[in-house]
């Protein structure tokens, strides 16, 4: 082969791949939006109807952010972007921690939000970029009854929602 040919042929090589570097980018890049309804319950058997519309926002360097209101009963939650550190490397760590899930906080929409009761979600893997909601841990902070309660779902039971539970805290086993 000539120099040209082999020229040509590391060139169409090259554009292939930044082509299909430019492809994926864009693709796992792409905000999706969430509509999606169900049932969650607490470990005492309480149920709550949820109702998901938000957005996921994923990032090259940060953890992927989830936006939008989370409405349950007659409650509506707003999201609150939590922000992981100011650094660069910060941003980074919080992507790539390996925890298994990521925490977004949405607070009520009504009134004062000093005042506000909140809900932390938590989403296994989301810091990846999963936008999915197959298992969910809700935590729901009361101000005015200076109480919290976690539900697990999907789940319609309190065993159903332990199952869940176990899955999100596994037991650690302690060894001499």
């Amino acid at each position: 082969m000539d120099k040209h040919k082999i020229k040509k042929i590391i060139i169409t090589v090259i554009l292939s791949l930044l082509t299909l570097a430019a492809v994926t980018l864009k693709y796992s890049l792409t905000p999706s939006h969430q509509y999606m309804q169900g049932t969650l319950c607490s470990l005492d058997g309480e149920q709550i109807s949820v109702l998901f519309d938000v957005t996921w926002y994923p990032h090259l360097f940060k953890p992927t952010e989830l936006r939008g209101t989370i409405y349950i009963n007659d409650d509506a939650y707003k999201s609150i972007t939590v922000n992981y550190g100011d650094s660069f490397i910060d941003q980074l760590k919080a992507k790539f921690s390996g925890s298994r899930s990521c925490r977004f906080l949405f607070y009520a929409s009504r009134g004062n939000l000093l005042d506000a009761d909140s809900l932390d979600l938590y989403v296994p893997n989301s810091g990846f970029g999963t936008k999915n909601f197959e298992l969910l841990h809700i935590d729901i902070y009361s101000r005015k009854q200076r109480k919290m309660t976690s539900y697990y779902g999907p789940a319609m039971t309190a065993k159903e929602a332990d199952i869940i539970f176990q899955k999100f805290y596994p037991p650690i086993e302690i060894t001499n």
